[in-house]
């Protein structure tokens, strides 16, 4: 008990240590009291000496007291070594929780770099870099892309990561330095300062190369420390093996690799099996003070942080009560849930949600305390979540009346853990019992226990405003637990039993009924006799039954507030044991044998907050009593004979919050009242056969929150439509196979259990749902799933899915129409039926409003679902904003210039009115098809998707300067459409490499499957196709091209490079493309396509005023052997046809032009004979002015 020495002085039998003994500080050369001794001084000092990397991996295999030893050590260092001056590098990667150890190092090494930048004032290249960060971790469950880690990093980077091949495919790649700009910059800013970086909570392996080259700076003892603090010791084993296995450092420069050689000076793990009497009773007090800021931040309007400290102290020596003595055997009593330790705080006067921990304001009514009560009861549950956080209390278990032994497994295996409370509790005083009979002693015992035969207590001077508690002569024991002692009959109760005493635990002892002297403990406010199996009555058969005046014990206790008695077999209960409880808030009875309950059993209950009726196997009606629990917050009621409940329970029940409902397996029917319970939140129903069950959900009430269902065999079917306020929804158990919840517009969260393996079809529609559980799609028998009207859903597991439903339809904002509806129904109708085995004929039809959603669509998703799984063998996709979807286009013909006003710079042609020679290609969606319209944002998170998506139509987009910005690798694309894309420059942007080598294979052109590709109003356009790099174009080819279509590009200066060539090209059109100039362009550093067209047929252009050439070499030949037409309307500046070589040509190219084009044109003699003229007819107009509104075709 020597850390309870640090700030109340508790008494200590073994050591008589002077709270005040005074130790000499060398660093401020004061004497300063031993608790105030800067906490493991020495040795920090002696760490950090000789180590420049520390690994914090806690205290035993459950990594214990982590996070105050992580504030220590960081606060011990930076006092010891570093100034105001120096840089303080903190970085906590939580963020990266849900991704894996891939993903994990990804995060961590942008959060030093982005850190690093902010401490060193060096601007970050993308001021959206951590933005972006965090919309790939929550879009992508947790992952960085590959595209962001070259953004931040540069190339080189990526070598210590697992990057998709498919990566140096993109021309982002090629394009990006090998270290950023902003890493150079670190390593120029950071020459001469010095360094410490903390990295908080790391729960993944991580080698500490990648942090050398993120910071450019290795680790030393002078000028550049770290702390890394873990979240177990796996993590820190598992990140060893990285300095055993190495990292990849081929390719990487000879000062570089030298940089990145990390020796064992960077694996150093704090010892911590030395640690003095006086470190551990520091640490404990630490781990206090943290655990107290943290109860603090929560319940701060509820007190100041040093009544929380005096609270949360006394809530932990109080526990000692029921932790096992150093070498007691485990048992049933030795397993306390935090449900009972918490009622035990609050009885005792520990917590309350008042000021003070011990008072309820006067005047306050009876309501008023309950809510106090009940206050205090949450406020317990916080603090022991911060005590277990920081170690000072093990993982108690959570009640659970229907699984005793699931307890006591639980409890047993947490007491392995290294908490503050088993160091405490091996100096905790022991007693005997013959001590109690020492008066002098008696009258200073507070807490006294002898749980399982061990005999200890906990007491203090009580001085301050409490002295006036303790009357001297006077036995002052407020609790006394005597949990599972093997005999009480012998103990010394006459010595202990006073008007004090407010806890007591028989619970786990053999009696056989109430002892009389219970009746004395008029102020006892709780009573445990959970676990005493021998306990069939509560008090002795009456000597003599006819005399009726026989009082039952427990009548006496009338300031009783909780009443355990679970694990009781009780025969009978009588009207007497029910009398006088006005105060009493918690009662549980489950394991109870009785029968029926006396019908007035619960009048005088009128406070009782919780009723647990648990596994009460032969209780076969509850009494109309109930109806008198106005004050009654949570019914359980599990393993009854009940068959029905009384009509009007649940119009008095006004303020019942859960209902549980449970294994109740002759219950017919709930009373039409349920629907009145105005404050019922969270609803369970689990097994109850007989229960008709689509009529209790007709009667579910309004306010209704959360609701549980575990079906049972013969319930297939639940619909529950329209529902107001549901919130939450789980479902478990094998029967159910069609399942809607259509309307339920506040719900947010569904979970599936793993053996809901039945379910064929899910409605979700019109609901608020946030994310979709990856059980659901995954269930193998799955065949529809709808999530129609669904705007929250802003998250779909795509990474996490290994199989797909046939019928998948996600809208965002579509209604549950008729159509879908139909397709719902006929599952049921088509319920017998033979189950088809999958093949490729599964259907997604998706309608986003935000392209993000398909962040976790990543290269396993891929694999899985479409390549290899063939789940997903059809999908058509639409990522449009509301205000798009609503002037949805129906694939209509595209109406040539329909809002261009713009007078041509051919005179005689006006936009407005002019009409194309000819009309786009109705384009019909492929079996994979995308449809996108980005005006509110760009739309990121496509990369993947769109690596396997036969077709894609980008209409009305105000982000996307380049389609293959989107994905460079668009390996499956056969036709494209663009439209109305307001910032697109150039439409297709490829290697300038041409094709090449990645991981030992040779590497395509992303486009090869490209056939048709068509565009139309891309006001910014200025080249169709560019190389990566400008200066300079290989051989480049799109195989499989055979038609493009180009319209109403103002700004369009040049169509190809001349290293391009497109040997599948049967059509080319480009119509109304003013600035037009060249459409094979050249440049000094440009490879020439021998053969760019081989295979064209026919070539239209219109309205291009300023087109000079085909080809900027107007001395090149084509080889042309199948084109059979040239259509040139409004091509005043195009006087020269191209060069035909004659080896190749079959037959005369037929050329259509206006008369005036004719006149003007200049030929080269030789190819005369190679074209054919068509001129137009007599009758044409040749004056200028005139409106051409058709064109003879």
């Amino acid at each position: 008990m020597v850390a309870a020495q640090c700030d109340h002085g508790i008494n200590h039998p073994r050591r008589n240590r002077n709270l005040y003994d005074l130790l000499f500080y060398e660093r401020t050369g004061l004497w300063t009291s031993w608790t105030d001794f800067p906490p493991l001084e020495e040795k920090v000092t002696g760490w950090t000496r000789e180590h420049p990397v520390i690994w914090n991996i806690g205290i035993g295999p459950t990594a214990s007291f982590v996070k105050t030893l992580t504030r220590i050590l960081f606060k011990r260092t930076k006092d010891l070594y570093y100034g105001p001056s120096d840089h303080i590098i903190r970085v906590d990667p939580s963020n990266a929780a849900a991704a894996g150890s891939c993903t994990g190092p990804r995060w961590l090494a942008l959060e030093v770099l982005m850190e690093v930048s902010r401490t060193l004032e060096i601007p970050l290249p993308d001021q959206e870099l951590k933005q972006l960060a965090e919309e790939q971790s929550y879009y992508g469950y947790g992952t960085i892309s590959d595209s962001l880690m070259l953004k931040a990093f540069g190339w080189r980077f990526l070598e210590f990561f697992e990057a998709d091949p498919s990566t140096s495919l993109d021309l982002d790649y090629s394009s990006q330095p090998e270290y950023s700009q902003v890493q150079r910059m670190i390593r120029d800013a950071q020459k001469g300062k010095r360094f410490l970086l903390l990295v908080e909570n790391l729960h993944f392996p991580i080698s500490p190369s990648i942090l050398v080259l993120v910071m450019w700076k290795r680790p030393s003892p002078f000028n550049n420390r770290w702390l890394i603090s873990t979240t177990s010791k796996d993590v820190y084993n598992n990140a060893t093996t990285h300095k055993k296995r190495g990292l990849t450092m081929h390719n990487l420069s000879e000062a570089n690799t030298t940089l990145c050689d990390i020796g064992p000076e960077c694996y150093y793990c704090l010892p911590f099996d030395d640690l003095l009497e006086r470190d551990w009773a520091v640490l404990t007090k630490e781990a206090l003070r943290d655990a107290t800021r943290s109860i603090y931040n929560v319940l701060q309007q509820q007190g100041d942080e040093e009544f929380w400290l005096h609270a949360t102290q006394h809530c932990l020596y109080y526990s000692i009560l029921f932790h096992p003595l150093q070498g007691a055997a485990v048992s049933a009593a030795s397993s306390v849930s935090s449900d009972e330790l918490v009622r035990c705080w609050v009885a005792e006067g520990l917590l309350s949600s008042l000021t003070s921990p011990f008072d309820t304001p006067p005047g306050t009514d009876k309501k008023q305390r309950n809510h106090y009560r009940r206050s205090a009861f949450e406020a317990g549950k916080i603090v022991i979540e911060a005590l277990q956080q920081y170690s000072l209390l093990p993982a108690y278990p959570d009640s659970d009346p229907t699984n005793s032994s699931l307890l006591w497994t639980s409890g047993s295996s947490s007491q392995d853990a290294v908490t503050g409370l088993s160091k405490l509790a091996k100096d905790v005083p022991r007693l005997k019992q013959f001590k109690l009979s020492d008066a002098a002693k008696n009258d200073r015992l507070r807490w006294v226990s002898f749980m399982n035969d061990d005999g200890r207590h906990v007491s203090w001077d009580w001085r301050d405003d409490r002295s006036a508690e303790f009357v001297r002569g006077e036995t002052t024991i407020s609790t006394l637990i005597l949990r599972g002692c093997s005999d009480i009959s012998g103990f010394s109760f006459d010595k202990v039993l006073n008007h004090h005493l407010r806890v007591l635990d028989l619970s786990y002892t053999m009696i056989d009924s109430l002892p009389p002297w219970l009746s004395l403990l008029l102020n006892l406010l709780l009573l445990s006799l959970r676990g005493c199996s021998k306990l069939n009555k509560l008090s002795p058969t009456p000597l003599n039954p006819s005399a009726g005046d026989e009082t039952s014990t427990l009548a006496h206790l009338g300031n009783l507030q909780v009443l355990d008695m679970n694990g009781v077999p009780l025969i009978e209960l009588s009207q007497q044991d029910g009398n006088n409880k006005r105060n009493l808030h918690y009662l549980d009875l489950s394991g109870s044998r009785v029968i029926t309950l006396p019908s007035e059993f619960f009048n005088e209950m009128t406070s009782l907050e919780e009723l647990i009726l648990s596994n009460c196997s032969n209780l076969n009606e509850l009494p109309p009593s109930l109806a008198k629990l106005t004050n009654l917050l949570i019914l359980h009621v599990e393993g009854t004979q009940i068959i029905y409940l009384s009509e009007d329970v649940f119009k008095e029940l006004q303020r019942l919050r859960t209902l549980k409902l449970i294994n109740n397996k002759l219950l017919l029917s709930l009373p039409v009242s349920f629907s009145k319970a105005s404050s019922l939140k969270e609803f369970h129903i689990y097994n109850c056969i007989r229960l008709r069950l689509q009529i209790l959900f007709e009667l579910l009430p309004p306010h209704l929150e959360d609701l549980y269902i575990k079906a049972w065999e013969g319930l297939e079917d639940i619909e529950i439509h329209g529902h107001p306020n549901l919130t939450t929804f789980s479902l478990s158990g094998p029967s159910i196979q069609y399942l809607s919840l259509r309307g339920c517009r506040k719900l947010k969260t569904v979970n599936f259990s793993d053996n809901t393996i039945a379910l064929k079809a899910v409605n979700l529609s019109e609901t608020a749902i946030e994310e979709v559980p990856p059980t659901l799609p995954n269930l193998t028998q799955l065949r529809m799933l709808l999530l129609l009207n669904v705007p929250c859903l802003k998250r779909f597991p795509w990474h996490k899915l290994a199989r797909f439903p046939k019928v998948f339809c996600f809208d965002h904002s579509a209604a549950d129409d008729s159509q879908y509806l139909k397709m719902f129904k006929q599952q049921k109708i088509c319920a017998d039926e033979k189950q088809h085995t999958e093949k490729a004929t599964n259907t997604a039809q998706i309608n986003v409003n935000d392209s993000r959603i398909f962040y976790s669509f990543n290269a396993n998703a891929v694999n899985k679902l479409v390549k290899e799984g063939q789940f997903l063998h059809s999908f058509n996709i639409h990522v449009k904003p509301c205000s798009i979807r609503v002037k949805e286009p129906q694939y209509k013909n595209v109406e040539l210039c329909a809002n261009i006003t713009r007078t041509s710079t051919y005179d005689d042609v006006r936009y407005s009115e002019a009409v194309s020679t000819v009309s786009m290609m109705k384009l019909q969606p492929r079996q994979r098809h995308v449809e996108m319209s980005a005006m509110d944002r760009y739309p990121r998170g496509l990369r993947q998707l769109l690596s396997v998506t036969q077709s894609i139509f980008l209409r009305d987009d105000a982000f996307v300067i380049c389609l293959t910005d989107l994905n460079s690798s668009l390996m499956s694309l056969e036709e494209c459409q663009l439209q109305n894309c307001h910032e697109m420059k150039v439409v297709l942007r490829m290697n300038s490499e041409g094709p090449h080598e990645v991981w030992g294979e040779i590497q395509g052109p992303g486009l090869s499957p490209l056939k048709i590709l068509q565009a139309s109003s891309l006001t910014n356009l200025l080249s169709f196709v560019e190389p990566s790099d400008l200066s300079k174009c290989k051989l480049i080819s799109l195989k499989l091209l055979q038609h493009i279509h180009l319209e109403n590009c103002p700004r369009l200066e040049k169509m190809f490079p001349c290293g391009l060539s497109l040997p599948a090209l049967e059509s080319l059109v480009i119509l109304f493309c003013t600035n037009l100039k060249t459409i094979f362009y050249q440049k000094p550093e440009y490879k020439v396509a021998p053969s760019p067209l081989p295979n064209i047929q026919r070539i239209y252009l219109q309205e291009l005023p300023q087109l000079q050439h085909i080809h900027d070499d107007v001395m090149f030949s084509f080889e042309a052997p199948k084109w059979e037409s040239l259509f040139v309307r409004g091509c005043q500046s195009f006087q020269r046809l191209p060069l035909l070589r004659k080896e190749y040509l079959k037959s005369e190219v037929k050329v259509s032009g206006e008369r005036v084009w004719w006149q003007k044109l200049r030929w080269i003699p030789e190819q005369r004979n190679y074209y054919l003229p068509v001129p137009p007819p007599e009758f044409a107009s040749c004056k200028k002015g005139v409106v051409i509104k058709t064109y003879l075709r």
